[in-house]
């Protein structure tokens, strides 16, 4: 279980990781101390590692990407933070099968208009691999799911909305390289007007 708490005495947000047996007990508790405030978006892991996604808060509030990756102690083998100097956030990520690999989908913008998604692959070092950008939302994507297919690309699916509140559901089919090989946008524009608003 990986979830964010305020340390009262560094006053600063941290992400920390809770090991439970199949009972729900305790066996272990840790609080991953980093520079700035830093909150999980979700965890994942292989039979090596535990890896926590999620995203940190710089004293100018800008925010990135970042990646931790654990022990089965719970000590952090290496953290790797993606700063591009733009609001990006980790929303999901799996590990490879090749083991100590994982790859995050982040979303980033700026005033809900002109997001991208990116896709980063990671070595076992915490390295990255490559970087894919799509681009072309008109609105800020702001939920993003990924899985790995049996030919070892990828597929995205993203939900998107602009500042007119109107939603876009987006899906995405990579190859091992991240490059886009089919692309599908349904975008829910109201076709359907019921006067008076609000009506029974």
């Amino acid at each position: 279980i990986t979830g964010s708490m305020y340390d009262t005495i560094e006053q600063k947000v941290q992400p920390f990781v809770l090991n439970l047996d199949t009972a729900g007990n305790v066996n272990q508790f840790k609080e991953i101390e980093y520079l700035s405030d830093a909150a999980p978006t979700g965890i994942t892991g292989d039979g090596l590692s535990i890896y926590i996604y999620g995203y940190t808060v710089d004293s100018v509030l800008n925010t990135n990407s970042i990646l931790i990756r654990l022990d089965f102690n719970l000590d952090t083998a290496w953290t790797s933070i993606l700063d591009q100097g733009r609001f990006e956030t980790a929303r999901s990520g799996i590990i490879n099968n090749i083991g100590g690999i994982t790859l995050t989908a982040s979303a980033t913008s700026a005033g809900n208009s002109n997001g991208n998604i990116l896709l980063y692959k990671y070595d076992s070092t915490g390295s990255i691999l490559f970087v894919e950008t799509i681009a072309g939302f008109g609105n800020e994507p702001f939920s993003s799911s990924l899985i790995e297919t049996q030919d070892n690309g990828f597929f995205i699916v993203s939900t998107t909305y602009n500042n007119l509140n109107h939603s876009s559901a987006c899906a995405f089919k990579t190859d091992s390289l991240g490059e886009i090989l089919t692309s599908i946008v349904l975008t829910a524009n109201p076709t359907l007007a019921i006067y008076p608003n609000p009506s029974n």
